[in-house]
């Protein structure tokens, strides 16, 4: 079991953590190898190698810091906008925002879902939903 969570490092600055060790741009630049053994990493590569700037280890001042550091992260990474309404939507939602009924979706990797119509689909409407605290995941 994964336990994600800010936590208070020895000299009293901030890192978010998976299971105690620093994740997300809390921890150093870290492309994966591309020796075969993961499939993705080429395309995972790709994808933060633009970011390299954005990894420290210099902590935070403030346990919110650490958390929004985190939820930062996660949007660089991995929010997907699903801005067109499926052709055969079968089963439409009312969007957070505006309450319209939508079959869009916004998702933040596997478990953050919401659902927001295209005129709600934003990387700012979506970071304003976004809870990053503490989680637990198996």
């Amino acid at each position: 079991m994964l336990h994600y969570s800010a936590r208070q490092r020895n000299d009293g600055r901030w890192d978010y953590t998976c299971s105690g060790r620093p994740v997300g741009y809390c921890c150093p630049y870290s492309p994966i190898p591309e020796d075969g053994s993961i499939p993705s990493a080429e395309k995972w590569n790709e994808k933060i190698a633009p970011l390299r700037d954005k990894f420290h280890t210099l902590g935070h001042a403030t346990e919110d810091e650490a958390q929004d550091c985190y939820k930062q992260y996660l949007l660089d990474t991995s929010l997907t906008l699903k801005t067109t309404e499926p052709e055969n939507a079968n089963q439409q939602n009312r969007c957070r925002v505006c309450k319209k009924f939508t079959a869009c979706l916004a998702m933040v990797g596997a478990y953050s879902m919401f659902v927001l119509c295209p005129e709600h689909q934003t990387r700012e409407v979506v970071a304003g939903l976004l809870v990053v605290g503490e989680s637990w995941e198996s």
